[in-house]
């Protein structure tokens, strides 16, 4: 259980939860995971088709020879990263295997609008977390809700917890 928990901080939450009593800000804690987690469990099953269509027709079409470079190149781009210490981001990183593995048949195979498309996304998604984030702790903030208190209090004491695990 040690090393399961030292490597998912996340695992031993709901025996916390149980333990400590459905008010304490464990509790608080494994809402807010939960919540994520459906969240992002919605937004594969809402958009993930979309994404996967868009990555393997609409930027280039792809053959599964292709796939796999593109697949290796971006892997091969992480572990360097990785071993660099540089933080990127896995979806950026397959983006431009993608691009670059259409360019390499031919330039006129990567339909670039829709990549110039897919990095004005990129571009707006940081200040648009950025409102959203400053919207919600406004919200918890005003509202004195005692659940995001217990929520961000119970994370504080988890995130604590791991890195005094961590050493």
């Amino acid at each position: 259980m040690a090393a399961t928990t030292r490597r998912r901080p996340w695992a031993s939450l709901p025996c916390c939860s149980i333990r400590k009593g459905i008010s304490g800000p464990i509790f608080g804690a494994v809402l807010v995971v939960l919540a994520c987690q459906a969240s992002m469990a919605l937004g594969t099953l809402m958009g993930g088709w979309r994404i996967v269509r868009t990555m393997g027709l609409r930027i280039t079409k792809l053959t599964p020879m292709q796939g796999f470079c593109a697949e290796t190149g971006g892997a091969i781009t992480l572990f360097m990263a990785t071993a660099l210490g540089v933080p990127v981001s896995t979806t950026h990183t397959i983006t431009g295997a993608i691009v670059g593995v259409g360019a390499a048949r031919r330039l006129s195979a990567v339909r670039w609008n829709v990549a110039s498309s897919i990095v004005y996304a990129w571009v707006i998604t940081i200040p648009a977390s950025a409102i959203v984030a400053a919207l919600t702790y406004w919200a918890c903030h005003s509202s004195g809700s005692r659940a995001c208190k217990a929520s961000v209090r119970g994370l504080a004491q988890i995130r604590a917890r791991y890195y005094m695990r961590r050493g």
